[in-house]
């Protein structure tokens, strides 16, 4: 039976997800009027199961969690530095551990990161090596292959490790032979891999006006001329901030090059979620 607060935070976040799923979709942002609340309950719930419900050393399982919330929050400033992750992503993946920190004995935010990043891996690659194989002719698909010959080798080899790796442990942990079912993502994130650098360059890459420019927008560093990254002095960090764009339109630009339509993670966070929850506890 579950506990009534465990069912409370289970509907908690399965609502956030989904309306963040909605309008990472329909808008690419994950608003904050979405993420903060969530934040906040659940530091109320934390603390709550900390010193009202839990035993007299529940501050100690208070500075847990808050110091995980501390490591995701760093880890994930990372990832939005490089342009990898939406801030959104961040804040809401912050709020997912406070209002739920364990379920069925493991840590949620680990398991969640680890099935929405497959799911995301498994569609995302899908669909975008549909499109990149429809955009490009064979004749152009004949010299990227003859091109890429060593990315081609390395990608067999590591495919050829995850089968090792995953067989292994299924044999020596006593795991349902269901786990080989990881390789289907994985052949597809390492397929996308090879062509990584066609995918941003025909599907993701566009050129936008000055004007157009937002907070969060991905710079294309790739297809910018060495001597105007200078001028934008962004350093290695590759999203835009306001104080960016305010800088830019003083350089008398029409456009820059930027990364758009990039896989949007709010959907994959709410698929993720809902695997973990309904399969997690049996397949770990």
């Amino acid at each position: 039976m579950f506990h009534p607060l465990l069912i409370i935070k289970i509907i908690i976040i399965l609502v956030a997800t989904a309306i963040a799923a909605y309008t990472d979709h329909k808008t690419s942002y994950i608003y904050n009027w979405l993420t903060f609340p969530l934040i906040v309950i659940g530091l109320i719930l934390t603390a709550l199961e900390s010193f009202v419900l839990t035993n007299p050393l529940g501050y100690i399982y208070f500075l847990k969690v808050i110091s995980i919330a501390i490591i995701i929050y760093l880890l994930g400033y990372i990832f939005y530095y490089f342009g990898k992750l939406g801030g959104g992503d961040i804040k809401i993946f912050i709020g997912i551990h406070l209002v739920l920190p364990y379920y069925a004995s493991q840590l949620t935010i680990l398991w969640l990161l680890i099935f929405s990043s497959l799911l995301a891996v498994m569609f995302v690659s899908l669909k975008y090596l549909i499109k990149l194989y429809t955009i490009l002719k064979w004749k152009a698909w004949k010299k990227i292959l003859l091109k890429k010959k060593f990315q081609i080798f390395k990608v067999i080899i590591l495919f050829v490790a995850f089968v090792f790796v995953i067989g292994y442990s299924i044999k020596t942990l006593q795991l349902p032979k269901l786990y080989f079912l990881l390789l289907v993502p994985i052949i597809l994130g390492l397929k996308t891999m090879i062509f990584e650098e066609e995918i941003r360059k025909h599907i993701y890459l566009k050129r936008k006006e000055i004007k157009d420019l937002e907070d969060g927008d991905v710079l294309a560093i790739d297809f910018i001329p060495k001597a105007m990254l200078l001028k934008l002095n962004l350093g290695k960090r590759e999203v835009l901030e306001e104080k960016d764009i305010i800088k830019i339109k003083k350089l008398n630009l029409k456009t820059l090059p930027i990364y758009d339509n990039l896989p949007r993670f709010g959907p994959f966070i709410l698929l993720g979620m809902i695997v973990f929850l309904v399969v997690g506890k049996y397949l770990l």
